[in-house]
């Protein structure tokens, strides 16, 4: 498989979500209720990659905007 037959389907290989708005729910938000989503309605995939990013971030492994933002444009040459 290249590259060309890969970018036609960039998700393939994500979770399928029910209800793209529960996305973008914050964890705190759905353990709170201050969602129509409810935290123990989310599959459990993505209760779990919610969990892994959340234990990511408290222990500071995060890559700042801009460094994430210069590496793509320096690996596609954009300017």
């Amino acid at each position: 498989m290249n590259l060309d037959s890969q970018k036609d389907k960039p998700n393939e290989n994500l979770p399928k979500v029910e209800e793209s708005a529960s996305v973008y729910c914050t964890k705190a938000d759905l353990r709170k209720g201050n969602s129509d989503t409810d935290w123990d309605n989310l599959p459990e995939i993505l209760q779990q990659l919610i969990e892994k990013g959340i234990k990511q971030c408290d222990e500071g492994e995060l890559i700042p905007h801009e460094k994430v933002m210069s590496d793509i444009k320096k690996r596609f040459n954009i300017s």
